[in-house]
């Protein structure tokens, strides 16, 4: 099953890994985590919090609409934080939680926050990892573009041959160094690794007009002590 499983690789259009609600541990007596995506959408990398985690602290993450057939890309940061707010009323309707984000999800998880204390919920506890208010210039990526696909291989720590080196990308390239690399995106198809282009850079486009709230509680914030080198962070 699971040699089939790999040689068939990944489906957005049966797969739950997929979906806007990810349950990573459905079980537990705290109140529920939830994980805003980053902006490429998928909350896959929170996994890797589950081993520090007490086994009672539920786990969920948010991921962006677009990966399923027939998905529409949020065309407002209003509509891509209503999205996350059903997906999460559908396991955690009342009662406390906690949100949590890294980098874009760091902005998701605070518009989230104060949205959902506006309606009265209580938000727990609101983490936010290495996210920051973007730059006054901020602009989003167009579209596949050449910028959004350096970005992307840096975001996923793909490494980028010399041959390659001032050289446009493009989806095919990019899953042929993923295969080539043994990465996780190299289980994609050609379309999902293009919808994963088109919903980071939709996401990127997005921030160019957030407006944050006053969030009524503490904060973790944590900052990360490192670059990924020729990462450009106003992108983002």
């Amino acid at each position: 099953d699971l040699a089939a499983s790999l040689e068939n690789g990944p489906s957005s259009g049966d797969k739950p890994s997929f979906y806007t609600l990810l349950p990573l541990r459905r079980t537990g007596s705290l109140p529920p985590l939830f994980c805003l995506h980053p902006v490429g959408g998928l909350c896959w990398p929170y996994a890797a919090l589950l081993p520090f985690l007490p086994d009672a602290q539920p786990v969920y993450g948010l991921q962006a609409p677009g990966w399923q057939e027939g998905d529409r890309l949020s065309s407002t940061m209003d509509a891509l934080i209503e999205a996350c707010s059903d997906a999460l009323m559908h396991v955690a309707p009342s009662g406390p939680i906690r949100l949590l984000g890294w980098s874009f999800g760091g902005i998701l998880a605070h518009l989230l926050a104060t949205r959902l204390q506006r309606q009265g919920r209580d938000v727990d506890r609101l983490m936010m990892l290495d996210a920051y208010p973007p730059a006054a210039n901020h602009r989003g990526y167009p579209s596949r573009s050449d910028a959004l696909w350096h970005d992307m291989a840096i975001n996923l720590d793909l490494d980028i041959p010399p041959h390659l080196a001032g050289k446009r990308l493009n989806g095919t390239v990019m899953l042929g160094l993923a295969r080539t690399q043994s990465h996780v995106l190299g289980s994609f198809t050609l379309d999902q690794v293009h919808r994963l282009a088109d919903v980071m850079a939709n996401n990127s486009r997005l921030m160019e007009r957030v407006r944050f709230e006053t969030f009524a509680g503490p904060i973790t914030f944590v900052s990360a002590g490192r670059r990924a080198p020729g990462f450009d962070p106003d992108r983002m």
